[in-house]
């Protein structure tokens, strides 16, 4: 019952911060929204967006689609950088340890959450299947949580070969060759 307890008490944090990861959680940015790359899908629900910050260094973030066409961005396949940030360009912040950014666009102000059904399913998919491997390793089967002595994998390490000297056979004593038969006494030995 211990391991399963330890299991939760290590992969739950574990997969929270993936899910933070996913979510840009620790990421920061100010600046101006200058292009986006093109998708190769149809319809696709997010785009690359390339940020001109504050200090003219680009960054590139991922913004939900219908965002990208709201704000008419220009189309860059390279994402390469101009050397200013056109006055025109919809400004952008985030603030760390947020799950949200801003853009503003003609005084207009939109809040965007960062954090995607994506990023929770990735996170609860990683906690199952560590779950699947730790029970695999306990018990022997990915649907079993405890231990119950039934199908369990051999542990290796106790089958280890030991290093004591082989047994011997017991010695046999001498055989009869012929089966039965009496000794003869006193003919002694035919030419």
């Amino acid at each position: 019952m211990f391991g399963i307890l330890r299991y939760v008490l290590v992969a739950t944090p574990a997969c929270v911060l993936v899910f933070l990861l996913t979510s840009a959680f620790f990421t920061q940015w100010s600046g101006k929204a200058i292009s986006f790359r093109p998708s190769q899908a149809e319809e696709p629900t997010n785009f690359r967006v390339l940020i001109l910050t504050d200090d003219n260094e680009p960054l590139e973030q991922v913004w939900p689609a219908d965002l990208v066409r709201e704000l008419d961005l220009k189309a860059n396949p390279l994402a390469l950088p101009p050397p200013e940030a056109p006055e025109d360009a919809p400004t952008t912040t985030k603030a760390p340890y947020t799950l949200s950014f801003a853009v503003t666009n003609d005084k207009k102000t939109t809040v965007v959450p960062t954090n995607a059904a994506n990023a929770l399913g990735l996170s609860i998919l990683l906690w199952i299947l560590g779950l699947f491997g730790r029970n695999m390793m306990a018990t022997g089967s990915p649907f079993k949580l405890i231990d119950d002595g039934k199908g369990v994998v051999p542990d290796l390490r106790s089958q280890a070969p030991t290093t004591t000297a082989p047994e011997q056979a017991p010695r046999r004593g001498p055989q009869k060759t012929r089966p039965g038969g009496k000794k003869r006494r006193g003919q002694g030995r035919r030419r």
